[in-house]
This record gives C-alpha cells, sequence and structure tokens, in this order.
C-alpha cells in the first residue's frame, strides 16, 4: 500500500470515528431530554428496561469507535515503517479524553432515566 493511500485510510477511518461519536452524542442528549420531560410517566420496569438497551448502545459505540482508533495506529504505524513524516497527534490523549466523557455521559444518562424523579414530576410506579 502507498503513503497516499494509508493516509487516506487513517482519514476515511477518523471521519467514521467522529461520526459515530456524534452519533453516540445525539442518542444521549435525546435520551436525557426524553427522561427528562417524560420519564415521570413511565413505570420502573420500563425506565430499567430503556436504560439497560441504551448501555448495549454506548458498548456497542464505544467497541466499534474503539476499533477504529485501533485501527489507525495501525496505520500510522505502516507508515512509520515506511519512513513516512505523516504525523497523527494526541491519538492516546483523544482515546483518553473521548473514554471519559463516554462513561460519564452514559453514567449520568443512566441515573437520569433510572431515577424515580425525573422533569420535578413524581414517579408512577403502578
Amino acid at each position: 500500500m502507498t503513503e497516499s493511500q494509508l493516509i487516506e485510510i487513517i482519514y476515511i477511518s477518523a471521519a467514521s470515528a467522529e461520526a459515530q461519536f456524534e452519533s453516540w452524542m445525539a442518542v444521549t442528549i435525546a435520551l436525557v431530554v426524553a427522561a427528562y420531560t417524560a420519564g415521570y410517566r413511565l413505570n420502573s420496569k420500563v425506565r430499567y428496561m430503556i436504560a439497560f438497551l441504551y448501555v448495549l448502545i454506548c458498548v456497542l459505540f464505544y467497541l466499534r469507535y474503539d476499533n477504529e482508533l485501533y485501527a489507525i495506529g495501525i496505520h500510522i504505524q505502516q507508515l512509520r515503517e515506511m519512513g513516512s513524516d505523516f504525523g497523527a497527534k494526541n491519538i492516546a490523549l483523544m482515546r483518553v479524553i473521548r473514554s471519559m466523557v463516554v462513561i460519564g455521559a452514559t453514567t449520568l444518562a443512566v441515573a437520569l432515566i433510572v431515577s424515580p424523579r425525573l422533569g420535578g414530576q413524581a414517579s408512577d410506579d403502578t
């Protein structure tokens, strides 16, 4: 594979990882808004099922995202072995920061959806 092909693959993988992260953010924001505005209308079993499905979605997202970053790392290593001066900086730092964002936001979203009081309204656990 040529240097330009590897660089193109890196940019495609980076765009894919970014799109996945943006999709996850949209899902998380939608869940938080829905939980806050209508969550009090759901009984506790439904809230826990929604939270469980959301956690599964987050795990799937994170695995796909991490796989993209792993592939980028492999391609960067191939470029270095070819003697390329292509520089991709801060990938490890981005991985750590995005991991913290995903874990923190997922935890907060799950706490919000399973909370017995959402949107300032009393829960209907019947």
